[in-house]
This record gives structure tokens, sequence and C-alpha cells, in this order.
């Protein structure tokens, strides 16, 4: 495993998440009428969506 690319997330108190196979993780609130509950979500990353504006898909 390489040191310099790796590192240990704890996505319950970080709030920035991190980039994974061209997705961007990280936690999201989701408003209930209950109360407030956490949900791991998975979007596209920055860079994977700024190479996909720079190519013509049409």
């Amino acid at each position: 495993m390489n040191t310099d690319k790796s590192k240990l997330v704890n996505l319950w108190l970080d709030k920035e998440g991190f980039d994974f196979l061209g997705f961007h993780h990280r936690r999201m609130p989701k408003l209930f009428k209950t109360g407030k509950f956490y949900d791991l979500r998975s979007i596209p990353s920055k860079k994977v969506m700024k190479k996909a504006c720079r190519t013509n898909f049409y």
C-alpha cells in the first residue's frame, strides 16, 4: 500500500469526504419529520466533471 496516497478518513467526523474511483464520497444530512439522519452519498468528483465537460458527448 502506498502511504503517500493512502489515508484514513472518519466519515462521521469529517465533513469533507474523499475521492475514490472518480466519485466523491461524503456524508450528507437527510431531514425527516422524526429527525435528522446522515447518509453516505457518492457524487461524481470535480476532476471527472471537468473532464466530461471538456469532451464532446454529441
